[in-house]
C-alpha cells in the first residue's frame, strides 16, 4: 500500500486534498451534486482514480493507527442532529401538509351523504288587520274616522246612519216582497255584534230590484229612534244586489212576551268573543219580521266602519215584542254595541202609508 507521507511528498497537500474529495465521490453510490453553491475543482477524471487509490491506502492506515493509539483515550460521543439551517426552518415554514387523498371505498361501504334540507318555503306575509275599533272610550264612534283614512266618511260624509225617524212623510210606497227560506244557521260573536252568514236562495224585492239575504245582525239598544226614542233591540238583515247595491231591512224589539222564534237563536247565543255556535234546527229568517209589513224608508250608510254611503234602509214600522228576560240576555253580552245618532241633513225621509 502507498504510505500517506509519501504520497504527499509527491503530491501537493492542495492538490492531494482535492484528490480525496474526488475519489470520495466516485466511492458514493450518488453523484455528487452538492445543493447550494457549486465548488469548481481542477481535478480531472486521471487525477481522482490515482486520488481514490491512495485515498484507500491512507484511510486504512489512519483506522490502524486510531484503534492502536486513540481509541481507549477518546470519550464516547452521542450522535446530535445538525440545527436546521435559516433556509430549511424558513421552507418548514412554508411547507404546505400533505394531502391524502380517499381511497374509494367498496359501493357497500360509500359513507353516507345526508341529502341538502329543503329551503324553507317563504311565509307569506300577513295582510294589515284593520284598526281596532269599538262603541266607547278612546275607540268609541267619535274617534273612528281618526284610526284610518278609509274611515273618512265616519266624520264626514253628509248621508251617514242611523237617523231618527220622527217626521217621515206618509205616502204610498211600492210594495215590499219577502222570498226567505229555512237554513242551517250558526251564530258568531264577532267582538262588535252577534252574526249569522245566510246561504244563497232568500232574497227581498224592493221597486222591482232583487236582493239576496247576505246575514243579519243585533244591536242594543236600536241605532234608529223614533222622535228620539230608541227600542231595546235592533235585528238588521243586509242585503246585496247582483249589480253590488245595499239594502237593509230593519226590525226593532221591545219589551212584550216571550218570542219563540227569537229563542231558537237566544239558545245558541255565543257569549264570548270569537265564538261560534250553530242553531240546531233550520231557522227562517222571516220569522224575525213583523207582521205589519210597512216600513220607512232613506239613504243612507252603513252604520260600522267605514261608514259606507249608498246603503237603501228599509225599517218596519211595527216592533216585535221580546221577553224583558230575552232582552237582558242579550244587553248582558253587549250593553251598548249602537252608533250614536247622526244628522239626516235634510235627505228624503218616507213611510209607507198602507200595510200588505
Amino acid at each position: 500500500m502507498l504510505d500517506l507521507k509519501k504520497a504527499m511528498e509527491y503530491v501537493p497537500a492542495p492538490r492531494l486534498f482535492s484528490k480525496l474529495v474526488a475519489a470520495a465521490c466516485l466511492l458514493a453510490v450518488a453523484a455528487c451534486a452538492p445543493v447550494g453553491p457549486v465548488v469548481q475543482t481542477n481535478v480531472d477524471q486521471a487525477d481522482a482514480i490515482a486520488a481514490r487509490v491512495m485515498l484507500m491506502a491512507a484511510t486504512e492506515a489512519a483506522l490502524a493507527e486510531l484503534n492502536a493509539g486513540q481509541a481507549a483515550a477518546a470519550p464516547a460521543t452521542e450522535l446530535v442532529l445538525p440545527a436546521p439551517t435559516a433556509s430549511a426552518r424558513n421552507a418548514a415554514a412554508t411547507a404546505q401538509p400533505a394531502v391524502v387523498e380517499p381511497t374509494a371505498l367498496p359501493p357497500t361501504l360509500e359513507p353516507l351523504v345526508p341529502t341538502a334540507a329543503p329551503e324553507p318555503t317563504a311565509v307569506p306575509t300577513a295582510l294589515p288587520l284593520p284598526p281596532v275599533w269599538g262603541y266607547r272610550g278612546d275607540y268609541g264612534p267619535q274617534a273612528w274616522a281618526q284610526m284610518d283614512p278609509a274611515y273618512a266618511l265616519c266624520a264626514s260624509g253628509t248621508g251617514q246612519s242611523p237617523i231618527d225617524l220622527g217626521g217621515a212623510t206618509v205616502t204610498d210606497l211600492a210594495d215590499l216582497r219577502v222570498d226567505y227560506e229555512p237554513a242551517q244557521l250558526a251564530l258568531a260573536n264577532d267582538g262588535y255584534t252577534v252574526r249569522a252568514d245566510y246561504p244563497a236562495g232568500s232574497s227581498v224585492q224592493v221597486d222591482g230590484v232583487s236582493y239576496a239575504l247576505l246575514n243579519f245582525e243585533l244591536h242594543h239598544p236600536s241605532e234608529h229612534t223614533v222622535n228620539g226614542l230608541p227600542y231595546d233591540l235592533e235585528v238588521q238583515l243586509i242585503h246585496q244586489s247582483a249589480q253590488g247595491a245595499i239594502a237593509v231591512l230593519s226590525v226593532f224589539a221591545a219589551a212584550g212576551p216571550p218570542n219563540a222564534a227569537y229563542q231558537q237563536l237566544w239558545d245558541s247565543l255565543p257569549l264570548q268573543a270569537g265564538a261560534t255556535l250553530p242553531v240546531p234546527a233550520a231557522f227562517n229568517a222571516a220569522s224575525l219580521l213583523p207582521t205589519d209589513r210597512r216600513t220607512a224608508r232613506y239613504n243612507g250608510s252603513f252604520t260600522t266602519p267605514p261608514c259606507t254611503e249608498g246603503v237603501r234602509w228599509l225599517l218596519f214600522v211595527q216592533p216585535v215584542q221580546l221577553a224583558e228576560e230575552q232582552i237582558a240576555a242579550f244587553a248582558a253580552v253587549f250593553p251598548n254595541n249602537s252608533r250614536p245618532l247622526q244628522l239626516a241633513a235634510g235627505r228624503l225621509l218616507q213611510v209607507d202609508s198602507k200595510s200588505r
